[in-house]
């Protein structure tokens, strides 16, 4: 079974590359990872999430909530593959 590719636009590629780095990270951390803004960041979480590449987690932190988000093991996979693909593709240029 192989994994179905992420995305091709670079902030969901960046997400699962920074949830890959960190392990998991909450909406806040993300954002100052990737220094997106806001509406950007929260739609590709949404497509990823909707996607099943990554997973969330609310919590109640004092008065607020927190996000908290990490890779499923697709995501992992699609991100593997993913890279898999980028190394073939640049020893295939450097054949030619």
């Amino acid at each position: 079974m192989s994994a179905r590719r992420l995305p091709d636009h670079p902030l969901c590629q960046q997400i699962v590359s920074e949830l890959a780095r960190a392990g998991s990270l909450s909406f806040a951390d993300l954002g100052r990872a990737i220094d997106a803004p806001y509406v950007l960041l929260n739609a590709a979480t949404l497509l990823l999430k909707d996607g099943g590449w990554i997973a969330s987690e609310v919590s109640l932190v004092g008065k607020g909530l927190r996000m908290e988000y990490r890779l499923t093991w697709e995501g992992r996979a699609a991100l593997a593959a993913g890279a898999a693909t980028a190394t073939v593709a640049s020893r295939s240029a450097n054949v030619a």
